[in-house]
């Protein structure tokens, strides 16, 4: 599969991982405070439809990845891209 990685912005880390049609978003929160994650500025993977989705592989919660995103101190969040 394919990688997109984004530079690290105020110690929260971003890549994609991809394969066809299946889309995975990492994020990597080395803060030790939340944080909240603007994800406009992945347009160019997410695309700009409103109506996109990640699913949190380890906790099974839902995201809404037109809006920003409030990020737990020091965690990792890993979800699948339902496009």
């Amino acid at each position: 599969g394919g990688l997109t990685h984004f530079r690290p912005r105020d110690g929260v880390y971003v890549y994609f991982r991809y394969l066809n049609d299946d889309l995975v978003m990492v994020v990597l929160n080395k803060n030790t405070a939340a944080y909240t994650l603007e994800t406009s500025r992945f347009s160019e993977v997410l695309g700009s439809s409103s109506s996109i989705v990640g699913v949190d592989v380890i906790r099974g919660g839902r995201f809404d990845l037109s809006a920003p995103i409030a990020l737990e101190p020091r965690a990792a969040l890993v979800l699948e891209v339902e496009r």
